[in-house]
């Protein structure tokens, strides 16, 4: 099957896909660099095609956005972190969970709606949720964008921009947004350029924002972050992304080591 057909069924299995709830939300954690603790996770979808395999997000969004079913699949994704987040919490172990919004879910009402409602029924603390906006399209009006954000800012979450210094997350970004946290790519972080780590943490910093290096594949990596005072860091040096299931068999032994 040559790519151009296998996107073609792709995108014509997607709306069944996503109304069947057949992606499901992988689980990678994200460590503080100043204790070496899991602080937080983040929800990455998952779409296990019958035929084709394990479909990732960065395949099947832009997908999604064409077939304009993203604000469902959204929803499923939403429900599915938060889900996860309260039964963490339920069990005493603190951690943040960071789930994926897409600019178009921000240009109306609806998202905004159904995160609330979805919050009631998890019963979490806004300050426990972190919303990563994604780099995938530009933002039409940021201003009204940026007003709606301001007001779950204001209630607790915390409003990242996700593969900082790629795509439409640029600075730009983070101050429209008024971003409280950035994630630097991981084409940055691999590239093991220094400088341009160092550029983005600083920009960061002077700004109160939290920084998260993501994409983070070696230990130098991690000691690079780490020296240049990076606050979070997420990646296969830390851990995969996995199924609720074997997340919970991974955290295991962290939390017994706590």
């Amino acid at each position: 099957m040559t790519l151009h057909s296998a996107l073609g069924r792709l995108e014509a299995d997607l709306p069944g896909a996503v109304a069947r709830r057949d992606i499901v939300a992988y689980f990678q954690p994200q460590i503080s660099l100043a204790t070496g603790r899991v602080v937080a996770i983040e929800g990455l979808g998952r779409w296990r095609h019958p035929e084709l395999g394990v479909i990732l997000p960065s395949v099947f969004i832009p997908l999604a956005e064409k077939a304009k079913v993203i604000h469902d699949l959204g929803h499923h994704m939403l429900r599915q972190c938060l889900s996860f987040g309260r039964a963490w919490q339920h069990d005493g172990v603190a951690l943040e969970v960071a789930v994926n919004v897409s600019p178009s879910q921000l240009a109306g009402r609806q998202f905004f709606d159904e995160l609330h409602e979805e919050m009631d029924d998890a019963g979490l603390d806004p300050h426990t949720v972190i919303l990563e906006v994604t780099e995938t399209q530009s933002i039409d009006d940021t201003a009204a964008v940026a007003s709606r954000l301001d007001g779950l800012r204001a209630q607790g979450f915390t409003i990242s921009i996700d593969d900082y210094g790629t795509g439409f997350s640029s600075a730009e970004r983070v101050a429209e947004l008024h971003a409280t946290e950035l994630k630097i790519d991981r084409s940055i972080v691999a590239g093991d350029d220094r400088g341009a780590v160092a550029d983005a943490i600083g920009f960061a910093h002077e700004r109160g924002i939290r920084v998260v290096g993501e994409g983070v594949e070696t230990e130098e990596q991690l000691w690079m972050l780490a020296e240049l005072g990076c606050d979070r860091a997420q990646g296969f040096a830390i851990a995969a992304p996995a199924s609720r299931t074997d997340f919970e068999h991974w955290m295991a032994p962290v939390e017994t080591a706590d």
